[in-house]
């Protein structure tokens, strides 16, 4: 599944279906992953620059 499609997803979801319940811990889950991903990488360039 795409982060577009979650974001789809997530526009579209509500808290009252269960389709939507999964779609917005998907989309908080792979929010989470891609903000870490993103923490590491940011922190990998960090440390090279400095060397």
């Amino acid at each position: 599944m795409f982060l577009s499609d979650l974001v789809a997803g997530r526009e579209k979801a509500t808290d009252s279906e269960p389709n939507g319940r999964r779609f917005l811990a998907a989309a908080r889950e792979s929010d989470s992953l891609a903000s870490s991903l993103v923490g590491r990488a940011y922190s990998v360039l960090e440390n090279k620059v400095a060397v």
